[in-house]
């Protein structure tokens, strides 16, 4: 009788749990509209990279681009 009461007071702790959790789900499209605001929110940006390639010799190569992105306007 003591068993059956812990399981059923185990089982009762976990659903609720379980159904919290659910009701504070998000759906992906917000999270997802937030991070392009965040990282997107520069309208003009330029920005450089600088790539030095090294062979098994030791000879190295630099590559360098500009990278340019124009915003939603």
């Amino acid at each position: 009788m003591k068993k059956s009461k812990i399981k059923s007071a185990v089982l009762t702790v976990l659903i609720i749990a379980g159904s919290l959790f659910t009701a504070n789900a998000q759906d992906a499209s917000p999270i997802l509209k937030k991070m392009d605001d965040v990282m997107y929110s520069p309208k003009d940006m330029t920005g450089k990279n600088k790539i030095v390639l090294i062979d098994k010799n030791g000879k190295q190569e630099t590559r360098e681009a500009t990278i340019q992105q124009k915003g939603n306007d």
